[in-house]
């Protein structure tokens, strides 16, 4: 297998990022920059320098019908979607990536993994505040569940951590399979329509910040943003949505910042492979 250096992983993951919003171009879904993507696309008109993925957002019912619709449609491409509900599956969202790929992560224990871009569904969220804050906790905690069930425990240094992440591990591994896991926050997700809901966010990780709920104005138009030199889709509102997560997002992070928070190894499997 060839090893990659970051340009080629860059150049894969905007690959399939092309194919993936053409895809959705051709079907009719609605697909948006987001996170660190969408700031790399107004702030630099492509990746953040320092950045090594690819995140974009659906709205659910777009979401699902990619999930339906990708795999068989693209069998003949190195293009595959690997749902949250598919067997070989770690993650709690949808992951498409180019399968002459490998992905190694220290942390995370998941199967086949490839570079890949993340997609995330925008859901209806509760309006009401304190609501709002009472459902997002308890989504977090089923989230960080998750999370903590597909560590892998040789990557924790520190002794104490480790004891406390295997209980953790035990307990909500007896307590919450993937099975259950799924259809808990799909069962709490269908609680608040995104067509009847005032407020929409991503919450599908426990790495979606609180900050995510906005008004669903901010998703009700498209603008076309530069990205590596093509025109991609970002939310009318983007401004709103970036500013809401990360404060100003124009200004540079200090230097000791401007680093990949993503650190894995990444090959290209050769033919015969």
């Amino acid at each position: 297998m060839k090893n990659l250096n970051m340009d080629e992983i860059k150049a894969i993951e905007l690959d399939v990022l092309l194919n993936v919003a053409e895809f959705c171009e051709k079907h009719g879904l609605k697909y948006y920059l987001a996170y660190g993507t969408l700031i790399g696309a107004i702030r630099h008109k492509g990746f953040i320098p320092w950045d090594d993925d690819i995140d974009i957002v659906m709205p659910r019912e777009d979401y699902n019908r990619l999930m339906e619709l990708f795999n068989d449609e693209m069998k003949e491409t190195p293009y595959v979607a690997v749902s949250p509900y598919s067997k070989e599956a770690s993650q709690s969202i949808l992951k498409i990536g180019n399968k002459n790929t490998v992905k190694i992560e220290p942390e995370y224990a998941y199967k086949g993994a490839m570079i890949d871009i993340d997609v995330f569904p925008i859901d209806g969220m509760p309006s009401d505040s304190e609501e709002y804050d009472a459902w997002y906790k308890k989504m977090n905690r089923l989230y960080t569940a998750h999370f903590y069930q597909r560590l892998k425990l040789k990557t924790v240094k520190n002794h104490r951590n480790l004891i406390r992440i295997l209980i953790k591990k035990v307990l909500w591994g007896c307590y919450l399979s993937k099975k259950r896991f799924l259809k808990k926050t799909a069962k709490e997700h269908a609680k608040y329509p995104y067509d009847e809901c005032l407020y929409v966010g991503a919450l599908e990780s426990c790495w979606n910040s609180k900050k995510n709920r906005v008004l669903k104005t901010c998703f009700s138009g498209t603008v076309e943003v530069e990205f590596e030199g093509h025109l991609l889709n970002a939310p009318s509102g983007y401004h709103e949505i970036l500013t809401s997560l990360y404060g100003d997002y124009m200004k540079l992070p200090p230097i000791e910042n401007q680093v990949a928070e993503h650190l894995y190894t990444a090959y290209y499997k050769e033919d015969n492979e």
